[in-house]
């Protein structure tokens, strides 16, 4: 993946293993059909600087490879929306702010 200034991001290893298990994931439910259910849903737990952008952005382009995926929602918290707007709209991927996460197919509180 190259940023903004064309300078080459490499994965740390537990970035790639989440890539990894995260389109795992998608091909499982494709094939045991769980689309729309929630056990299609799942979720990446990451701290502070741990790269979740970048990890983000490789799994959407991978999972938006496959024939069968339309769309890529991620959610994320409202203090850090800005900055990863900014960052993915800065790498050519349009982001959109939805203040309702009930409206979001496939979630539950």
């Amino acid at each position: 993946v190259f940023d903004t200034n064309n300078t080459l991001l490499i994965m740390r290893p537990y970035q790639i293993a989440a890539t990894e298990s995260t389109i795992r994931k998608i091909h499982s439910s494709n094939e045991m059909k769980n689309f729309g259910t929630i056990n299609a849903c799942g979720y990446i737990w990451h701290t502070t600087g741990s790269g979740k952008t970048l990890t983000s952005f490789k799994t959407a382009r991978l999972a938006t490879e496959l024939d069968y995926i339309d769309k890529v929602i991620f959610v994320v918290d409202r203090k850090d929306l800005g900055l990863f707007c900014e960052v993915f709209a800065a790498i050519g991927v349009e982001s959109k702010p939805i203040k309702d996460v009930s409206t979001i197919p496939c979630f539950e509180r």
